[in-house]
């Protein structure tokens, strides 16, 4: 047990945590819009909106058990450069504190993402990949 593991532990969990819950809210209502509700968010597409939030809630877990965590981590980014080009770019103000900290999240949260793709999920792992 490495301090590099200990650390990517760490950072799984505390990804991970974000994505389940945004899933779980996406899936269900609660603390999320729900399917109907992110339905709209997303071209209106009811199917989309079922894919991005089960991935959502499937990757933070994968993420989080450290099972294939390369794998959900890119579908996660990819999920995040949606969230940024669809929701976060078009609405970015300069002027407005929330549009700036929005986009700087995503950006932390892409790069993120990207690093545990690369590095895998370290010992602490179901299926260290």
């Amino acid at each position: 047990m490495s301090n590099k593991d200990n650390g990517l532990l760490a950072i799984r969990i505390g990804v991970s945590l974000l994505f389940i819950i945004a899933g779980f809210g996406k899936l269900t209502g609660i603390l999320g819009p729900g399917i109907s509700g992110f339905s709209g968010m997303v071209f209106g597409s009811v199917i989309l909106a079922w894919v991005v939030a089960l991935a959502e809630l499937l990757g933070g877990v994968a993420v989080l058990t450290g099972f294939k965590t390369k794998c959900a981590s890119w579908g996660l980014a990819i999920i995040v450069l949606g969230a940024l080009f669809k929701v976060h770019f078009p609405a970015f103000d300069a002027s407005a504190p929330m549009t700036v900290i929005g986009v700087f999240m995503h950006l932390s949260l892409l790069a993120t993402l990207i690093g545990l793709s690369l590095a895998g999920s370290g010992s602490h792992a179901v299926k260290a990949d």
